[in-house]
């Protein structure tokens, strides 16, 4: 790789300001593709594509609290070769030099780097590409999930256009604020039901 040596001199430096002292503790903020996730000692330790050399561990309960937050993502991660994770972390430097982290998000990505949050929209996504629609992916960031969003901004029609998808299992409340955001919209709009059968 090319200037690898002056990476690793700007990488080794940047750890060392972590370094905790008696009042202080330095964080640090890294955003990487993950490799793998694999049993430590104590915990589980992450591999990230662009550092492999330095592992950030996971103690038990942010691992725990991972699995439980990101299940969708993880099992994708798992299950199919074309995903990609991608993580966004805190991290600390422990005594021994090691980097701990402290919080964590996840993000799961097409092939072509498309953010998707569940089968349906993956397939969504990958029907308007594969047709070679323009559109825009409308990323959720800190909305819950139980809140409505337009899963894409179709661009290519004369006023943009949000789609939305039917939630994967029935819930009278999100149909209602379903209801009130379609009412309400200033946009044209298409909403589509991944479950129903084609005639």
């Amino acid at each position: 790789m090319e200037h690898k040596d002056d990476i690793l001199r700007r990488r080794a430096r940047f750890f060392s300001d972590l370094k905790a002292t008696a009042n202080n503790q330095p964080m640090g903020l890294m955003i990487g593709e993950v490799k793998a996730f694999e049993p430590a000692r104590f915990g589980h330790r992450m591999i990230i594509k662009h550092m492999p050399d330095v592992p950030i561990y996971l103690a038990d309960d942010i691992y725990r609290r991972m699995g439980k937050n990101y299940g969708t993502e993880l099992a994708f991660f798992a299950e199919d070769a074309q995903i990609h994770l991608l993580c966004i972390t805190t991290f600390t430097r422990s005594a021994t030099g090691n980097l701990q982290a402290d919080t964590l998000s996840l993000m799961t990505v097409d092939a072509q780097w498309l953010p998707f949050e569940n089968r349906e929209e993956l397939d969504l996504v990958e029907k308007y590409r594969a047709t070679g629609r323009y559109f825009t992916k409308c990323l959720r960031y800190n909305l819950k999930s139980t809140e409505v969003l337009a899963s894409i901004l179709l661009t290519d029609t004369e006023t943009p256009t949000a789609v939305y998808l039917y939630p994967e299992v029935s819930d009278p409340a999100y149909q209602e604020k379903l209801d009130w955001v379609l009412t309400n919209s200033e946009l044209p709009y298409e909403l589509i039901n991944p479950n129903a059968s084609s005639a």
